[in-house]
């Protein structure tokens, strides 16, 4: 007993100081703005509205069966979170965030724990138990302090990874116990790594190579002579049967919004992960700057890439042949690659590297690092506890550093527009950072400063087809604001550079159609509103726009024919004030005294009053008349209605 309790003072004093760090860092950051897809996760998603029924097999969204297509759409474990933290406190982001916080921080107490579990059974196992919970605590310190981790605390949607996180540490530290325990508690312990597999598969897909993690750690740490041993077996029974969860989530359709064909060669992106994959080493050493996107050139010839290629393949070489030795190196390297496969091997959307994906190959690194120096081989056995003190502390002041320089990446997160100014700032040739951040900027009414952005994002994202939804987006954007301010030449210009790249876009076609109209090219005009018409028939404004130029050439018949479209599309107030006024213009007062009558119907207060005043008076002139006579005063005027822009 007098051990037990020399132990737990400890343990409990370094829980409270880890989260405390943690805390301090990142809680006054909490209330910031959500960002980027923490939209789609949150404000847009209709299956976390409700916690009840958790599940529905009739189509209807509920926590553990989202949306296809959203960022949680194959995590059904984070998607229910989100709809916890839905119900507890609606869509305010400070209590997202502190979720997100807790998990990270429960992700370094296990990880704290998995470590110090492995100095103390395995290797060294000259290392004293004091010894071992100083640096566990400290590698399990720095990795929950250093910056490239903020992400999957302030980037609300990027809690997938650290659950996948906390399952993975927590299915090594239940295996932990499985290999010692026995007869019905060897069977708990198998019960417990099967369920947080699972829930590690239904949080994040790379959850899938956990059976090989494991396998790679028993194999190194645990069993004699590295032969694991056939009692064993159940264990990697129960974490195969857990990895099907993966593909039977993707026959059932739900995917990442990331994944699919996304219009890159395989040997393209593995050529470019290899350059990534020693991007990712830099961040981990030297974390800054830091960006929300990371944009990066393909390397699409191997006569570039091979310098990349080669340093990757002897990297995987000698992680290889270290594990095969059973080298605990063998196996942290061999567990990050592990880690970092799924998204170096399959092609992402508009994602070539990202700082979440470094999140539990970090703890690894930072791991061997902080125990580098007792393991075998390298360190004098005559070592003791004092050496292990020194290097605590050296760990705790690197820490330390490393919350400061996540307290101010934090910061960063303070609102839409300077988390995307900080991405600019880092990366000036980021075309999806400008994009999003003249959005931002937009939003604030910041027009000239997201014209800017627009600008630049238009002339430097590629146009192969895999980007051209962002060039498109970004033209398109900048030729609304061109139209806005009456810049008719530069309005033109853009939508036609986003009809070349996209032919199909009625948004596109309408909205040229609109400038050529405002700089008098009325012919031009009228072509680019039949163009928009091929590609949506149903579009309300080009049909009612186009009637409006058939009106002013006199051209009654073509301008009827769009009216009525427009009407059957949507009888509101301006369709049936313009067919009463060109009814009345054609003489045609029987139909123009149903259409006025409707028109003031279906007025509101958006309607333009003068020519509600309009209406009544026309209605009022021809009250007592038969409806046969013919109209000698003015018609009521077509309305000049407000013509839709599109979305920026």
């Amino acid at each position: 007993m007098a051990a037990v309790r020399s132990v737990r003072p400890g343990v409990i004093a370094g829980i409270v100081a880890l989260s405390l760090a943690t805390l301090t860092t990142y809680g006054p950051h909490l209330r910031a703005p959500l960002v980027f897809d923490d939209n789609s996760t949150v404000l847009s998603n209709p299956s976390i509205e409700s916690l009840w029924p958790l599940v529905s097999f009739r189509g209807i969204d509920s926590p553990l069966s989202p949306s296809p297509e959203l960022p949680t759409s194959a995590r059904p474990i984070a998607n229910l979170s989100f709809a916890i933290d839905m119900a507890r406190q609606g869509t305010d982001p400070a209590g997202y965030r502190f979720t997100n916080l807790i998990i990270h921080i429960a992700v370094g107490l296990t990880l704290w724990r998995v470590i110090e579990g492995t100095l103390t059974r395995y290797r060294p196992q000259w290392l004293t138990p004091d010894a071992a919970r100083l640096l566990s605590f400290a590698a399990a310190l720095a990795w929950t302090l250093h910056p490239a981790n903020s992400e999957c605390v302030m980037y609300v949607t990027q809690r997938t990874e650290s659950l996948m996180a906390l399952s993975m540490l927590a299915t090594l530290a239940c295996a932990l116990h499985y290999w010692e325990a026995e007869g019905a508690m060897r069977r708990f312990w198998l019960a417990a790594v099967g369920l947080v597999a699972v829930l590690g598969m239904l949080s994040k897909e790379v959850m899938f190579v956990a059976p090989l993690v494991v396998a790679l750690f028993e194999r190194t740490f645990v069993a004699p002579g590295g032969v694991i041993p056939r009692r064993n077996m159940p264990l990697y029974m129960v974490l195969a049967i857990a990895s099907m969860t993966v593909p039977l989530l993707y026959l059932a359709g739900y995917r990442s919004t990331h994944s699919g064909d996304v219009g890159i060669p395989p040997v393209v992106w593995w050529m470019t992960q290899a350059k990534v994959l020693f991007f990712y080493i830099g961040l981990a050493v030297w974390p800054w700057p830091l960006a929300l996107h990371y944009q990066m050139p393909y390397l699409r010839d191997i006569t570039i890439a091979w310098p990349w290629v080669g340093m990757a393949a002897l990297l995987v070489i000698t992680a290889s042949w270290l594990a095969l030795r059973r080298a605990p190196a063998g196996f942290l390297l061999m567990a990050s690659l592990c880690t970092l496969a799924p998204t170096s091997l399959v092609p992402l959307s508009d994602e070539v590297a990202a700082e979440r994906r470094l999140y539990l190959p970090l703890a690894a690194a930072i791991a061997g690092i902080t125990v580098a120096p007792f393991t075998r081989g390298i360190h004098p056995a005559r070592w003791r506890d004092g050496r292990s003190i020194a290097i605590f502390a050296t760990s705790v002041a690197v820490a330390l550093a490393l919350a400061r320089l996540s307290h101010i990446r934090a910061g960063a997160y303070a609102s839409p527009v300077s988390i995307w100014a900080d991405n600019v700032a880092n990366q000036p040739d980021n075309y999806l950072a400008r994009y999003n951040l003249s959005r931002c900027l937009i939003d604030e009414g910041r027009l000239d400063e997201a014209k800017r952005h627009l600008r630049r994002a238009a002339t430097s994202a590629p146009t192969e087809s895999r980007n051209s939804e962002i060039y498109s987006r970004a033209s398109f954007n900048l030729g609304l604001l061109h139209q806005k301010d009456g810049e008719h030449t530069e309005a033109i210009q853009s939508f036609r550079r986003v009809i070349e790249m996209t032919p199909d876009s009625s948004p596109a076609h309408y909205n040229l159609a609109r400038s050529l109209e405002d700089a008098g090219e009325t012919s031009a005009a009228t072509a680019a509103y039949a163009a928009a018409l091929d590609h949506d028939p149903d579009h309300y404004w080009a049909h009612t726009n186009l009637a409006l130029l058939h009106f002013e050439r006199n051209e009654i018949d073509a301008a009827l024919s769009h009216l009525l479209e427009a009407y059957r599309i949507s009888a509101d107030f301006h369709a049936c004030s313009n067919l009463a006024a060109l009814h009345a213009g054609a003489g045609r007062i029987d139909e123009a005294l149903v259409m006025a009558r409707e028109a003031l119907r279906a007025a509101d207060d958006t309607s333009d009053l003068a020519t509600v005043d309009s209406l009544k008076m026309f209605l009022a002139k021809h009250a007592r008349r038969a409806h046969r006579t013919t109209n000698q005063t003015a018609p009521p005027p077509v309305s000049e209605v407000t013509r839709e822009g599109g979305r920026y």
